[in-house]
């Protein structure tokens, strides 16, 4: 297949790396808002080549992943205007508003449960799915070729994919991940002044995810209240 990865952050360029071990994709072209992140990705080998705009990106693909944050994932999406027939998916932390906005027979919805506290294609992995769990969340005019085809790229690239509906998904994610984030980050601000001179390792472990991203867990946290403004 010809793979088109809008995002080469993290996770883009993680599945970019994981896809050339497995054979699947033909070809493998990546566009990033940051020039960097994607000649970076194209220099580690996630991708072939690297397209100046999303629409670029996606010509001539059999399948688009969105892997951008999620408050971009829709405009994204939009702007990929990939061909028809082409299946389009995304990585996004949150469900249920994106599946809305976007269900067409074409697109299916994914979540990897994989990343780090490290972001940038300089913190890709090619084993960062391997075992670990991809949920598929199909929307309500997904067609059935097109859930096949994602469940396939995910259980390629070493993912154990389940299913589940959007909501489902969002409410699990929020008791399971982004409460915990939350708390991390919190915890990490008070301790903050202790930090400087010393740490117990219970705190060490308990606010490692603080050291996420904090404009991109913005994002999460407010997607999975179905903001508006993220349409």
């Amino acid at each position: 297949m010809n793979i088109a990865i809008l995002g080469t952050g993290l996770i883009g360029a993680s599945l970019g790396l994981a896809l050339r071990r497995t054979g699947l994709a033909t070809t493998i072209v990546g566009f990033d808002r940051s020039r960097a992140h994607a000649d970076r990705a194209r220099r580690i080998g996630a991708i072939d080549r690297v397209a100046r705009s999303p629409a670029a990106a996606a010509r001539g693909a059999d399948v688009v992943v969105i892997a951008v944050p999620v408050f971009a994932i829709v405009k994204t999406a939009r702007a990929a205007r990939p061909a028809r027939g082409a299946i389009v998916t995304d990585v996004g932390s949150v469900k249920a508003p994106i599946v809305a906005a976007l269900d067409a027979p074409n697109f299916v919805g994914a979540h990897p449960l994989a990343g780090s506290d490290h972001s940038g294609p300089d913190a890709a992995s090619a084993t960062l799915f391997r075992g670990r769990t991809c949920v598929v969340t199909r929307g309500a005019k997904t067609s059935a070729r097109a859930g096949r085809a994602v469940s396939r790229l995910w259980s390629s690239v070493g993912a154990r994919v389940v299913h589940a509906g959007a909501e489902t998904h969002d409410r699990l994610m929020a008791l399971s991940s982004h409460v915990p984030h939350l708390v991390a980050f919190g915890l990490a601000l008070q301790a903050q002044p202790l930090a400087r001179a010393w740490v117990a390792p219970s705190l060490r472990e308990m606010t490692r995810v603080a050291g996420s991203d904090p404009a991109l867990w913005r994002e999460i946290l407010l997607a999975n209240r179905a903001v508006p403004e993220m349409l």
